[in-house]
């Protein structure tokens, strides 16, 4: 599990400032917990609509 910096609702021209929880992947889609009311709805996120968000920051989480 990794906490990831990313643009609000993972614009595909914009990064940073917002932090999801990216746990897993299923095809070309990452699944991420996003503790903004746009994020319950949108719990799959296409990887590389994630990437085009991504600001190259990120904590590992170990449990």
């Amino acid at each position: 599990m990794f906490i990831c910096s990313v643009g609000y609702k993972f614009p595909v021209e914009g990064c940073g400032g917002h932090l999801v929880l990216l746990h897993g992947w299923r095809g070309n889609h990452f699944a991420v917990m996003d503790p903004s009311g746009w994020g319950a709805d949108h719990r799959m996120i296409q990887i590389k609509r994630f990437f085009a968000s991504y600001a190259g920051r990120v904590i590992k989480v170990q449990m």
